[in-house]
């Protein structure tokens, strides 16, 4: 876990994205929003995926998935003006 953790800051650093706070447990998660997001894996699969155990778990990461999917399409949108 040590070294995957020092991976993970080693490339962020990298790309200098290491000021966005990622982490090794944020990657579980934007894992859900993005199958879910691109339709890559059913709500089942999604929680069979991220071992949660309650679908009120998995629910929270697709809302959030449909909130980034709006702003996307805000910021679209404003590029386009």
């Amino acid at each position: 876990m040590k070294e995957l953790t020092r991976f993970l800051r080693d490339a962020l650093d990298a790309l200098q994205m290491d000021h966005m706070g990622v982490e090794l447990y944020s990657l579980r998660h934007g894992g859900a929003s993005d199958d879910f997001l691109t339709k890559r894996r059913t709500l089942p699969e999604i929680k069979h995926r991220g071992r949660w155990r309650a679908d009120s778990s998995v629910r929270r990461y697709t809302k959030i998935a449909r909130a980034l999917k709006e702003l996307e399409k805000m910021l679209e949108m404003e590029e386009m003006a």
